[in-house]
């Protein structure tokens, strides 16, 4: 492995492509990341290993931009769909769920006790719910038109 004055340049010169500034100190250097983040790197053998680092991670990132650039934009649909299914369904058990706890109390309370009406369980349920159906119909009607955008008036 190459520890010389080349391979401090190169591995400079590979920080300064992505961003970092490398600034060369008593004990080393003082890398700055992009967001102000400071490293401090002592040894030739510590700078390669942290240059690698960086060029894996952002040929990480790009790799990733570049798949989700080529995923067609229709995957939005799907996720609206999935999504109204989801809102959907744990609206309805939170409605329940609210409507049962309200129906237990006030059977236990039948003999002049009190009970507890879950209101907030039952409008949260039931406004997750037709939040839901609003976000299904979304996704069928652009489904059905093949359309990848949402359908705005």
């Amino acid at each position: 492995m190459d520890t010389g004055p080349e391979q401090v340049e190169r591995c400079i010169a590979a920080l300064e492509r992505h961003g970092y500034f490398a600034k060369g100190r008593r004990y080393g250097w003082l890398v700055t990341e992009p967001m102000g983040g400071r490293q401090r790197v002592e040894s030739v053998e510590q700078l390669t290993a942290y240059t690698e680092a960086v060029v894996r991670r952002e040929e990480l990132a790009t790799s990733k931009e570049e798949v989700y650039e080529a995923v067609p934009d229709n995957h939005a649909i799907e996720d609206e769909g999935a999504t109204g299914t989801y809102n959907m369904v744990y609206g309805a058990i939170c409605a329940v769920v609210g409507v049962v706890i309200t129906a237990v109390t006030y059977e236990a309370a039948s003999e002049g006790g009190t009970y507890v009406v879950a209101y907030g369980a039952m409008g949260t349920g039931a406004v997750l719910f037709v939040a839901g159906l609003c976000q299904r119909f979304k996704y069928m009607n652009n489904a059905r038109r093949g359309s990848s955008k949402p359908n705005r008036r």
